[in-house]
């Protein structure tokens, strides 16, 4: 599986991927960076076209996003949303588990237009 994460994510969430063997890649690093401040439909055609799931914490905007693309009839790469209620972004450690807990048990999903939202992998939060 490949992820880019969004500008909304710390840039640390995915050295800490990295470090995991994890295919993860920051949206102000990827490709130099120029879709930095590009629309979210944008970000997401790139990514589907190269099969990133892209991980948000977007919600808003990408749910209205994916609505209206599936009503164009484009297919993406998958979506995964990071709630910030429950995962702040100063916990990179949890978010980067949780993640890697997906990696892990949906190795074998079809990801084409799938959107998930991470829960904790901690039993106590």
């Amino acid at each position: 599986m490949r992820f880019l994460l969004d500008s909304h994510l710390p840039h640390a969430l995915a050295s800490t991927l990295q470090r995991w063997e994890v295919d993860a890649v920051h949206l102000a690093i990827w490709r130099d960076g120029v879709l930095l401040h590009e629309a979210d439909e944008n970000i997401l055609v790139t990514s589907t076209r190269e099969q990133r799931i892209l991980v948000t914490a977007d919600r808003s905007t990408v749910t209205d996003l994916l609505g209206a693309l599936w009503q164009a009839d484009f297919h993406h790469a998958g979506v995964i949303f990071v709630d910030p209620e429950r995962f702040p972004h100063r916990d990179i450690g949890r978010v980067a588990r949780a993640i890697l807990n997906v990696e892990q048990t949906m190795q074998e999903a079809h990801w084409t237009d799938l959107a998930v939202t991470l829960v904790a992998v901690d039993p106590t939060v």
